[in-house]
């Protein structure tokens, strides 16, 4: 048996045909006939013709309405993100002034020469501050949202590297070649390498970058390196490396040469007759000032002898 729904025509109700039509094929009802005298076959094709424009249409409409709203969450996303990572700058900078001591600030300004940026925050409490930032933010997160308009704020980011417990080396290598170019004051630099304790996990790997940086020109590039084998690579497997690298470094830069005066005065204290063979070797090509400042920084040190200090005046050579 079959229903069937007979449309009237004629006058103003060929209007409401029309609309019935438009309703068939929107829910895509097919297979109708049309035997009204008023309505023309030819209509109703074009009907189906303007519904699949319609359809096209739609599609555009929904599509570009997706991209739309795609386009305006993605828009407040990073407004957002902005907004969020400004509160962390604004905050972070907000507490390192009220951490600050105005007369450590004093202090260490006369340490630092040419560093006008010094809040004066010290550093067992920024150290502090550094490990409760990384209980509570990615490292990722914090090296990108820290500025560097202040000397503490620098300081810190090195700091915050010394945290990572990264197993992925290659993230850890990255983040210290991007805090390095940042470095211009040996307290920076030396706080820094002191805090990357998981030298001692990836010594190999960080020999390998170490030895990146005694290639280098600039002062504080090769600073780092010499600290850090100052602080983690004076020991007898590596000794005689440590001395022929400190041997072969040619600069006028003053923390460089400091830097190795302090190196082989370390190595003196731990291994005080293998040094002492190198620096009275015909090998060692020591200029005078780094030579009598290895020997000054060793004869300071309360780990050297009686015998040893008195031995290591009378090497000191002279102007």
């Amino acid at each position: 048996m079959r229903t069937g729904l007979l449309l009237e025509g004629g006058a103003m109700r060929c209007m409401y045909t029309e609309g019935v039509i438009d309703v068939f094929l929107e829910n895509e009802i097919e297979g109708f006939n049309v035997d009204t005298e008023n309505l023309l076959e030819n209509e109703v094709f074009t009907y189906k013709r303007i519904l699949e424009e319609r359809k096209k249409i739609n599609k555009v409409v929904n599509k570009l309405t997706t991209d739309l709203i795609m386009y305006i969450n993605l828009k407040l996303y990073m407004r957002l993100e902005f907004i969020m990572n400004n509160i962390l700058k604004t905050e972070i900078k907000k507490h390192l002034f009220e951490i600050a001591d105005e007369k450590y600030k004093k202090f260490h300004r006369g340490l630092c020469p040419n560093t006008d940026n010094i809040l004066g925050v010290r550093v067992p409490i920024l150290r502090e501050y550094a490990k409760q930032l990384v209980k509570e933010n990615d490292i990722q997160y914090l090296l990108e949202n820290i500025d560097n308009e202040y000397y503490e704020e620098i300081m810190l980011q090195g700091m915050i590297i010394g945290q990572a417990k990264e197993k992925d080396f290659k993230k850890i290598k990255k983040w210290i070649k991007d805090f390095i170019p940042q470095i211009d004051n040996w307290a920076v630099c030396d706080v820094f390498c002191a805090g990357l304790k998981f030298t001692k996990k990836y010594e190999k790997e960080m020999w390998q970058l170490i030895q990146e940086y005694l290639k280098s020109s600039k002062e504080f590039y090769l600073r780092f390196a010499i600290v850090m084998i100052l602080d983690f690579y004076i020991k007898e497997e590596y000794l005689d490396k440590d001395l022929k690298i400190f041997n072969n470094i040619k600069s006028d830069k003053y923390y460089v040469r400091m830097a190795v005066a302090w190196a082989i005065s370390i190595c003196l204290i731990k291994y005080y007759d293998r040094t002492i063979g190198f620096l009275r070797s015909g090998n060692c090509k020591l200029d005078d000032f780094t030579y009598n400042k290895s020997l000054q920084k060793a004869r300071e040190s309360y780990r050297i002898s009686k015998e040893q200090k008195e031995e290591l005046q009378a090497m000191k050579r002279s102007k």
